[in-house]
C-alpha cells in the first residue's frame, strides 16, 4: 500500500507546484499591503491564492495581470474588486457590472462569480422554484382558456335556443374562472420579476469594492473597508429575506430564511388564489339563484350556495393564516440581524483550480 500512496502525494505536489511557479515569473514582484483597521484579512487570487491579515507583503504578483481582490474579516463588511500593477502604479476597480451582467444571463451565476455562494444558491432555487409554479399555473390558465374557447363554440353553432343558452350559461362561468386564474399567474410573475429583479440589481451594493491609494511608503497600497452594520443587515434582510444573514457571514441562517421566506409566499398566493376560487363559485351560485323560477330549485340551490359560503369562509381563514406565517417568519429574519454579528470565519487553507492545475494557499 506504500507505493500507491507515494505516487498520490507525489502527484499532488505536483498540481500544488506547477501553477504556482507558472505564476512567479521573473517580472513579478512583491506589495506591501497596509490596512485602514486592524483585524482586516486580504486575499487575491488568480489561479492560486495569496492571503494574509494586514499588514502583509505578498510576493509573487505579476505586472500588468488583473487579480480578484477581497478585503474581509471578523466584524468586517465583505468587499471584493480588482487589483491590477501597471506601470503607473497598483489600481485598485470593481466587479459589479460584471456580476450584475451574470446575474442577468444566467441568475446567480454572478453572485457565484463575486463569492457570494450562499446567495447564488438561494437566488437560483427560489427563482427555479416560483418559475415552476408559474409554469403549472400558467398550464391550467391554457385548459380554462381552451374550455371557454370550446363552449363559445358550442354557443355560436347551438342549434337550438336551450343548447345556446346552456353553452353561454356555462362560458359566462368560464370566463368567471379564467379570470380568476390569470390574476393568480400575473401574481406569480411579478413574484418571479421581483426575485430575478433583485439579484439582478444586488451586485451595485452587495459586491462594493475596497477603497485604495498609497500608503506614504514605496511599494505599500493602502487598503480600506467598512465594518458591518446591523442596521445594514436589517434592511437587507426587509428587502429580501436572509440577505441580512448573509451580509453577516451567518450562511446557514440566510439560506434557512430565503427558503422559509418563499415557501410561505408561495403557499399564501396559493390560499389567496383557492379563496378567490370560493368566492367565485359563491358568486355564480347566487347568479344561478337568482335566476331560478321554481321554489324547489331555489330552495337546492339555497343549500348549495351556504355550503360554498362556507367554504370560501374557511379558505379566507386560511389565507390570513398564510399571510400571517409569511408575516411571521419575515419579521423574525429582520429580528435576526440584531441577535448576533456572524462574524466570518475564515478557513486558514485555501484551494483554487483553474485551467493551469490546483494551488493550495496557507494563510498564517
Amino acid at each position: 500500500m506504500r507505493m500507491p500512496r507515494s505516487l498520490i502525494a507525489i502527484a499532488a505536489g505536483f498540481a500544488v507546484l506547477l501553477p504556482a511557479a507558472a505564476l512567479a515569473g521573473p517580472d513579478s514582484l512583491c506589495v506591501q499591503f497596509v490596512g485602514s483597521a486592524g483585524g482586516e484579512t486580504i486575499m487575491l487570487s488568480r489561479g492560486r491564492v495569496l492571503a494574509g491579515a494586514l499588514p502583509v507583503t505578498l510576493c509573487g504578483i505579476g505586472r500588468n495581470e488583473v487579480y480578484r481582490l477581497e478585503l474581509a474579516g471578523p466584524g468586517f463588511e465583505r468587499r471584493v474588486g480588482s487589483l491590477r500593477i501597471g506601470p503607473d502604479g497598483a489600481s485598485v476597480g470593481g466587479i459589479r457590472l460584471g456580476v450584475m451582467a451574470r446575474n442577468a444571463l444566467v441568475p446567480g451565476m454572478g453572485s457565484a462569480y463575486a463569492g457570494r455562494r450562499g446567495a447564488a444558491a438561494a437566488d437560483g432555487v427560489s427563482l427555479a422554484a416560483a418559475l415552476a409554479v408559474l409554469a403549472a399555473e400558467q398550464r391550467e390558465y391554457g385548459h380554462l382558456r381552451n374550455r371557454l374557447d370550446v363552449l363559445r363554440s358550442l354557443a355560436a353553432g347551438a342549434e337550438t335556443y336551450e343548447e345556446a343558452a346552456r353553452a353561454r350559461d356555462g362560458a359566462h362561468e368560464a370566463v368567471v374562472m379564467v379570470n380568476i386564474q390569470n390574476a393568480h399567474r400575473r401574481r406569480l410573475a411579478v413574484l418571479c420579476g421581483a426575485l430575478y429583479g433583485w439579484q439582478a440589481i444586488e451586485p451595485l451594493f452587495a459586491d462594493v469594492p475596497p477603497g485604495s491609494g498609497p500608503a506614504g511608503e514605496g511599494g505599500s497600497l493602502m487598503l480600506s473597508g467598512a465594518g458591518r452594520s446591523r442596521g445594514k443587515a436589517f434592511v437587507y434582510s426587509l428587502l429580501r429575506p436572509g440577505r441580512g444573514q448573509f451580509y453577516q457571514g451567518k450562511t446557514g441562517r440566510g439560506l434557512f430564511f430565503s427558503a422559509g421566506t418563499l415557501a410561505a409566499g408561495l403557499a399564501a398566493l396559493e390560499y389567496w388564489n383557492r379563496y378567490d376560487e370560493a368566492v367565485g363559485e359563491y358568486d355564480l351560485c347566487v347568479e344561478r339563484f337568482a335566476a331560478a323560477s321554481s321554489v324547489p330549485e331555489k330552495e337546492a340551490l339555497a343549500a348549495a350556495c351556504g355550503l360554498l359560503r362556507s367554504d370560501a369562509d374557511d379558505e379566507k381563514r386560511n389565507r390570513v393564516i398564510s399571510l400571517a406565517v409569511l408575516a411571521a417568519i419575515w419579521g423574525w429574519n429582520c429580528a435576526d440581524t440584531f441577535f448576533d454579528s456572524g462574524d466570518v470565519q475564515i478557513s486558514r487553507y485555501a484551494l483554487e483550480i483553474d485551467s493551469r492545475g490546483a494551488a493550495v494557499a496557507v494563510r498564517f
